[in-house]
């Protein structure tokens, strides 16, 4: 009895490990950050996860994290992250708004871009400002807004 026991919490153990350490690695594709007088406005990241055994793109994802522009004296990380199982249409969806944003920076009036993960507002001041879900915020003027541009435009789900 003593026996089984010691092989049932030996299989459970393998069995746990294999579960913890899932056959998946992540990949980084591509990377940019986009920074305002050496401050960080954006991490642009496109990451694959990878099947180890089969080398198969299991799924990949876009990520834009920054720091909450709401706060200067605490660290408050945001991301707005798309994902090609779910959230292909919303990217290029955010991709035209983005685009759009740009093509509108010099207006007097607020205009107001809206998906799933995101929000952007061109607020009259040449500024572009982007959105999480949350509210988290970070801001653009035209220089950093074009370089964010042409890398989204470079990227694909």
């Amino acid at each position: 009895m003593n026996n089984l026991k010691t092989f049932v919490i030996i299989a459970f153990a393998i069995f746990l490990n294999n579960l913890i350490l899932a056959q998946t690695k992540i990949v980084t594709i591509d990377e940019k950050v986009i920074k305002w007088v050496g401050t960080p406005l954006v991490n642009c990241s496109k990451k694959a996860i990878i099947d180890i055994e089969s080398n198969d793109t299991v799924r990949k994802y876009i990520s834009f994290s920054f720091q909450n522009a709401k706060y200067t004296h605490i660290i408050d990380t945001r991301a707005i992250i798309f994902n090609n199982e779910t959230d292909t249409q919303d990217y290029i969806k955010f991709k035209k708004d983005l685009n759009k944003a740009i093509e509108n920076i010099e207006s007097q009036d607020v205009i107001t871009f809206k998906g799933i993960n995101y929000e952007i507002y061109v607020t009259g001041n040449k500024s572009i400002w982007l959105y999480d879900t949350k509210n988290g915020y970070t801001g653009f003027f035209l220089k950093q807004a074009l370089k964010l541009q042409e890398w989204v435009d470079s990227s694909e789900l």
